[in-house]
């Protein structure tokens, strides 16, 4: 499971790649049939089983390649080397 560090880091990347694709919370949330708060909670760092839902937003982001893999690091508490220094 990711530390709240971790979680942290994970919500930050989340929120920058939903707003480099000029999307919202809400449509987001609209988009996977889940509630506002639901992104919320998840980029505020504020869950902490989240690695089903970083598929789904990765998904919906067109997230792929390395920047994915890490993402999923991130997801499962196993952040890979490189990463430590960005926190």
């Amino acid at each position: 499971m990711a530390t709240l560090r971790h979680r942290r880091r994970l919500g930050r990347e989340l929120a920058r790649l939903r707003e480099a694709r000029g999307l919202s919370q809400v449509g987001v949330a609209a988009a996977l049939r889940w509630s506002r708060p639901t992104v919320g909670r998840i980029e505020a760092a504020q869950t902490e089983r989240v690695q089903r839902a970083v598929v789904q937003l990765m998904d919906h982001y067109q997230v792929d390649g390395e920047e994915r893999e890490r993402l999923l690091q991130f997801a499962a508490g196993t952040p890979g080397r490189g990463w430590v220094g960005e926190l």
